[in-house]
């Protein structure tokens, strides 16, 4: 009976001590507390985080891409010089020439230096990130005297975030996670926003080369965009739920939507967003506090499997399995464009370049 009672008392101690430290769940403890810095973590909170968690499913990976022109009636499937494992997470065109566009893959980078129309392996000379890393983001700052990147990267069971020159030959690690990953990125200033897969956000000062940790949520982090001068911040996680702050991520607000398969900010207001959920294509008007919903595709399968937002204001772009449609009426009426694809396969991309239009396929 002692044994069992010291048991007990030991079971609420540690019960009591996991409920009072554990990082607060979407809501609550942001702003102040610097998380890691070169790599190296600091704090109870951070280790309490990192031991019971467990890990969620990864982002779906693209394995195809088609080159649409700019009247959508021309297509080309680019050429990918690799495995036909590969899996593709995002692609990134270069600010100054966007002849020059980056894939992060799980099989290391892909660089095309022709607008996307063929792929081939690119490794830097450190050999940091090689054919066995899984790049999830890479994201571009532009300088008057060229361009930062930062890449997130997973190899032998670490996170990583790499800074470098816009060249990507030479890596400088600015962060390493054990058994963790960052799944999505955003700059804004002088500051890089990092979502991470156990639910972290985290912001690097550019300048003064530290983390903040921002918020923790319950689950991985796949979206983040930073907005309206790092004040307005929207975030997804992996289960399609979407959260917005307005106070640089003091707080955060559920937009109580659930399914989010992608979402987009509008290039004419901060505050709009376009999103796409598994039943319809809506539209925020407030930072994600109310919603409406668009005009429906013309399509007997609703889920929408990814959107973006052209030029020119009311110009929307979104897919629904191996169909794309576009509208110029900010979604009164749509264009539908069958691509040279199996019906079967899926869109997940969508990507603008000058008159180019990249999409990115799962088969």
């Amino acid at each position: 009976m002692n044994r069992a009672a010291d048991l007990i008392v030991i079971i609420l101690i540690w019960g009591f001590l996991i409920y009072l430290f554990a990082p607060a769940i979407s809501s609550g403890l942001g702003g102040g507390e610097i998380y890691e810095k070169n790599g190296e973590k600091s704090g109870l909170l951070a280790t309490i985080s990192d031991s019971f968690y467990f890990g969620p499913a990864e982002p779906e990976t693209i394995k195809e891409i088609i080159i649409l022109s700019s009247d959508e009636k021309d297509f080309k499937n680019a050429e990918i010089i690799l495995n036909d494992n590969i899996g593709i997470f995002s692609i990134e065109v270069f600010p100054k020439n966007h002849q020059i566009i980056f894939a992060s893959t799980d099989s290391g980078f892909l660089k095309s230096e022709d607008g996307g129309f063929s792929w081939r392996p690119f490794y830097d000379l450190g050999n940091k990130i090689d054919s066995k890393t899984k790049i999830y983001k890479t994201v571009f700052k532009e300088e008057k005297n060229g361009v930062l990147s930062f890449i997130a990267a997973f190899k032998n069971g670490k996170g990583f975030v790499y800074k470098s020159d816009g060249n990507f030959f030479f890596l400088e690690k600015i962060l390493e996670l054990d058994a963790e990953a960052v799944y999505d990125m955003s700059v804004f200033g002088d500051y890089v926003y990092m979502g991470l897969s156990d639910g972290k956000i985290l912001r690097y000062s550019i300048k003064n080369n530290d983390f903040q940790r921002i918020n923790v949520f319950s689950s991985a982090i796949f979206d983040i965009e930073v907005k309206e001068g790092g004040n307005l911040i929207y975030s997804v996680l992996n289960n399609g739920k979407f959260f917005s702050s307005k106070d640089g991520g003091v707080t955060f607000i559920n937009g109580k939507i659930d399914k989010l398969t992608d979402f987009k900010v509008s290039r004419f207001n901060d505050f709009e967003i376009y999103g796409g959920t598994e039943k319809e294509l809506i539209k925020s008007s407030d930072a994600g506090l109310t919603w409406e919903k668009l005009n429906p595709l013309p399509s007997q399968k609703p889920l929408i499997s990814a959107i973006t937002l052209g030029n020119k204001k009311g110009e929307i772009f979104a897919s629904v399995m191996n169909k794309f449609y576009k509208s110029e009426d900010d979604g009164l009426s749509w264009q539908i464009y069958q691509l040279p694809t199996d019906k079967e396969k899926e869109i997940l991309l969508i990507v603008l370049n000058d008159d180019k239009i990249i999409v990115g396929i799962n088969n």
